[in-house]
């Protein structure tokens, strides 16, 4: 009996260890031409990792969507059990926000996560159809985890991913910088208790001529939904 305890917590200590430490399969954007947007499909099982890199932005990549494994237009499958961890380039984080189709089961579970499966919980919910987020990762990963049984499928989840910086703190206080042009975001750190927002010539220049941009702060957001 003894032999068999230390067998069985072997296991559970060698899943809990591949959990915390990531090892998983890692897994790319893929590119939707007639819809002009990256996006990722979950597989139903396993954990799969995406890492952005700062090669990534410069690419011009600034959101993708997340998909079930039944992809933009089918169904999600039986038997899912599968989660994808999203992690931001330095310097920057995620705001996922979008919709569930699915089935009144307790077992169809949509659940979301700031860091790992071992992270804060911020949305778990199951339902016939619900609105998801928006819901910001304080950590620069984040995590999305979707179950099911092996009964009736319907559409699943389309799920928004959007890269928003960081901001900075120059030891006075944490501000951000409106671009010259185009659309610039940040989100607002956990703990901020006030932000400084300056036109594109900074804090002590002067703004550009020409200027055509908006910008977008997100708070954080920590709060847990359940079904």
């Amino acid at each position: 009996m003894k032999t068999v305890f230390h067998a069985l917590f072997l296991c559970a200590w060698i899943a809990l260890f591949a959990v915390s430490t990531g090892w998983a399969t890692p897994i790319e954007l893929s590119y939707d031409e007639s819809a002009r947007e990256y996006y990722v499909n979950m597989y139903k099982k396993e954990t799969y990792e995406l890492t952005l890199t700062s090669e990534d932005v410069a690419n011009g990549i600034t959101s993708f969507m997340v998909y079930d494994d039944g992809g933009k237009n089918g169904n999600y499958g039986d038997d899912c059990d599968g989660t994808l961890v999203m992690t931001a380039p330095e310097g920057y984080t995620f705001r996922i926000a979008g919709s569930y189709v699915g089935e009144n089961y307790d077992t169809d579970v949509l659940s979301i996560y700031d860091g790992n499966i071992n992270g804060n919980k911020l949305f778990s919910k199951y339902g016939s159809s619900f609105t998801v987020g928006p819901f910001v990762s304080n950590s620069g990963v984040l995590s999305v985890s979707y179950t099911s049984d092996g009964g009736v499928n319907d559409r699943g989840f389309d799920l928004k991913v959007l890269l928003v910086s960081k901001l900075d703190d120059d030891g006075s206080g944490y501000h951000a910088v409106v671009p010259v042009a185009g659309d610039g975001n940040a989100v607002i750190p956990e703990g901020a208790t006030a932000v400084k927002v300056y036109d594109n010539g900074g804090a002590d220049g002067n703004y550009s001529d020409n200027s055509d941009a908006s910008f977008t702060l997100y708070g954080p957001c920590r709060s847990l939904i359940r079904g």
